[in-house]
């Protein structure tokens, strides 16, 4: 390989992994203007590979897990819970409630996981997963309840594949940029 084929090679190399850099940048920030989730959040859930010495090829990949509604800042009210999904948008979750995991203490209702015991209760485009919850404060093995629901997103993949189609065309464009700084 001669020294012009070299530089070339390094060029776009340098050109791709700036580029897929300033994608993920931007996806995150589309993430964060419809999900209110903290950065580094985001940032666990996702994985930018980047093009190497020996290979042009960049990446960014999601990981497919279903986030917890917990993820998200919550108000308790007698009514139910309001839950602050973005910035000025919040759900009211109608009869759901914030309960503590055993050994912590509830010192206010912002703490706590999220449950409802209705199944038909509105979801707002949520998902119910089952469980049940067992009593502490006497200990018992036998659940408090019958049956209580956690909320939970969508797969965390879907919500950035939806982003990420906005992103392609506009990838296409950034790396022409990058590519012309060189």
């Amino acid at each position: 390989m001669t020294q012009f084929e070299k530089d070339i090679y390094r060029y776009t190399r340098n050109a791709l992994n700036r580029t897929i850099t300033r994608c993920a940048r931007e996806q995150r920030e589309l993430i964060r203007a419809e999900y209110a989730l903290p950065p580094k959040k985001i940032r666990s859930l996702t994985k930018v590979y980047r093009a190497k010495q020996d290979k042009l090829v960049a990446s960014i990949k999601n990981l497919k897990v279903k986030l917890s509604i917990n993820n998200f800042r919550r108000v308790q009210t007698k009514q139910g819970v309001r839950v602050h999904i973005a910035k000025g948008k919040s759900l009211f979750f109608k009869g759901a409630f914030l309960g503590v995991r055993k050994g912590e203490s509830k010192k206010d209702n912002k703490s706590g996981f999220m449950a409802t015991r209705y199944a038909n209760a509105q979801t707002h485009g949520f998902e119910l997963s089952e469980s049940s919850i067992n009593s502490y404060k006497n200990y018992t093995n036998k659940p408090r309840s019958d049956r209580v629901y956690y909320f939970k997103t969508k797969e965390f993949s879907l919500i950035a594949l939806e982003k990420t189609k906005t992103l392609q065309k506009k990838a296409i464009t950034i790396f022409e940029e990058e590519l012309a700084k060189e």
